[in-house]
């Protein structure tokens, strides 16, 4: 980074809240471990303990069933709330969980963003 800073000139600007972690202790310890791990990478040493739930799946048609459910209920159970799915890029996968999106009626927009060569690709969920 301090080479970016001399070579073109640019400002390091750094953001201190996560809002998408700030109410789960959990995902917070653990993006702070990923991000800590990242800056020594030879020798990783997390500072805290972190639990992260997840899920695993037999196949890709099961997650996707899995995924419908949970849009399904999220948006029953959160009048307000807003739901996105972030994806690391366009795949056969996501393909296949669009077109269960899209025969059970569930609306959405799409959106992408090209980040230091990755593409995150976003998946809005609108309410009926």
């Amino acid at each position: 980074m301090s080479i970016a800073q001399k070579e073109f000139s640019m400002e390091k600007i750094e953001l201190r809240t996560n809002y998408r972690f700030k109410d789960n202790p959990n995902l917070l310890h653990f993006d702070k471990n990923i991000r800590e791990c990242a800056k020594h990478i030879s020798n990783p040493q997390p500072k805290t303990e972190a639990s992260v739930l997840t899920y695993a799946f037999s196949n890709i048609a099961e997650e996707n069933e899995w995924c419908i459910h949970y849009i399904q209920k999220f948006l029953s159970d959160n009048e307000t709330d807003k739901l996105a799915i972030l994806i690391k890029q366009r795949s056969p996968d996501i393909t296949m969980l669009l077109q269960r999106l899209d025969e059970e009626n569930i609306t959405f927009f799409m959106r992408c963003l090209m980040m230091m060569m990755i593409m995150i690709i976003s998946i809005f969920i609108k309410r009926p």
